[in-house]
């Protein structure tokens, strides 16, 4: 009689364990499957659809050129959203482009196909719209979308003006912030030659040049319009985050280590800020 209740104890822990399995392993519903961000393409404007928590959505609608450059937008809409009958159903609060999304209107759209990459949706008229999904690849925890450039930092040796000025090297490390792209567009390539082009600007500088925070301002501008030729007139802006001038070989390695990749991603877990010789401002 006891080995027999054993039995039933283990059969029935063993159960147990398999519909614990099974929970863990069920699919997504449709409600977490929409969630997120999805573009689509009208004519030549980009429509992007941001459907969050709490049953609430937002869309921008902008014209792009053929880069994916954001180069006009035309308006912003929001609402509430809601799963009925295998159906997306939208309803618009707020619209300032009544042409994509009229206010006060419900639609509802039967959802043809669903997955990671896609959603498409019939409309009443029996039309079939397609999004692209704008989504974190695993690991990512938003869907914030990059749209900045960091460059390996840069070391040269200032010019002088007298043969007899001791020898000072300019170590700097830049972050390139890009014009608005459309959410899944591709970065813009760096040309090999830009780099060159930026050495060859900030070896001819001498120290009055990059002295304060002022210079160092106008030095910004410069290298945005070295570049800009180099990555199809797309960069917003130059940011200089850490800038030194070095009086020795030595100092100028430390700068290097400390702005390699590596560390650059030890620093931002740590969350922890090195004190460090900066140009006086």
């Amino acid at each position: 009689m006891k080995k027999n209740l054993n039995i039933l104890t283990c059969f029935s822990l063993i159960l147990i364990f398999f519909t614990f399995l099974a929970g863990c392993s069920r699919e997504p519903e449709i409600g977490e499957m929409v969630l997120g961000g999805w573009t689509n393409k009208r004519g030549d404007s980009h429509v992007y659809l941001k459907i969050k928590m709490e049953n609430k959505w937002e869309a921008s609608v902008k014209i792009a050129d053929v880069t994916s450059k954001i180069i006009q937008v035309r308006g912003k809409a929001s609402g509430k959203w809601h799963i009925e009958n295998n159906s997306l159903v939208l309803t618009v609060f707020e619209s300032g482009v009544l042409k994509v999304f009229k206010k006060n209107d419900t639609s509802f759209f039967e959802i043809t196909k669903l997955n990671d990459e896609v959603m498409e949706l019939m409309d009443s008229y029996g039309r079939i719209i397609t999004w692209k999904a704008v989504r974190p690849k695993k690991g990512q925890v938003n869907l914030n979308i990059v749209n900045s450039i960091r460059m390996e930092p840069f070391t040269v040796n200032l010019n002088k003006l007298r043969s007899r000025d001791k020898d000072r090297y300019l170590c700097l490390n830049l972050k390139i912030i890009l014009k608005e792209f459309m959410p899944g567009a591709d970065l813009p390539k760096i040309h090999p030659k830009a780099r060159e082009a930026v050495l060859i600007y900030l070896s001819s500088l001498v120290y009055k040049d990059i002295k304060d925070l002022e210079t160092v301002k106008g030095v910004q501008g410069r290298i945005k319009s070295i570049l800009n030729p180099y990555i199809g007139d797309m960069i917003e802006s130059v940011e200089i985050d850490h800038v030194i001038v070095a009086s020795t070989i030595d100092r100028v390695e430390e700068f290097l280590i400390e702005h390699s990749l590596k560390a650059r991603i030890a620093k931002k877990s740590d969350g922890k800020d090195n004190k460090e010789e900066k140009v006086k401002k």
